[in-house]
């Protein structure tokens, strides 16, 4: 199942190299083919699968390790695709919707926006004209019942 990452990995290098084209084009040939049911006649893992224990070399007990579990090592890489992917795209939705990618009120590394502030920068608890840094359970400063983000 390396086609279908080879297939995204290579379509996006095809796009900046017309090296890898043939490349993505013979694995996404596999990926239809595996999709339908039917055995890949391409021998794109194969390639892979020699190039990396090739790599490998130096040290046996990896090489031997990645040339016995090759396939559930594709299929382990498969699954972690899948689940990165739908965290990426539901921080995404939560970006565009929310204006945070952690509307629980965790830390947005991409809009740093504070626990105990929401989206609008309003403290979840209420504050008073003074910085009452206690109120806005000490992560973020409030002046007249905003906290400063």
């Amino acid at each position: 199942m390396i086609c279908l990452i080879a297939w995204i990995v290579f379509g996006i290098l095809g796009i900046f190299s017309a090296r890898y084209r043939s490349l993505a084009k013979e694995s996404f040939l596999c990926v239809f083919r595996r999709m339908t049911l039917r055995k890949c006649e391409s021998t794109l893992d194969h390639k892979i699968k020699m190039k990396l224990v090739s790599k490998t070399m130096k040290l046996p007990k990896l090489s031997r390790f990645i040339y016995r579990y090759f396939e559930a090592l594709s299929w382990l890489f498969i699954i972690v695709l899948i689940v990165s992917t739908f965290f990426s795209v539901q921080a995404a939705y939560n970006l565009i919707i929310h204006g945070t990618c952690d509307p629980n009120g965790g830390v947005c590394v991409i809009t740093n926006v504070k626990t105990g502030c929401d989206v609008n920068g309003n403290c979840s608890a209420n504050c008073t004209a003074e910085n009452n840094y206690s109120s806005c359970s000490g992560n973020c400063s409030c002046t007249a019942g905003t906290c400063d983000v």
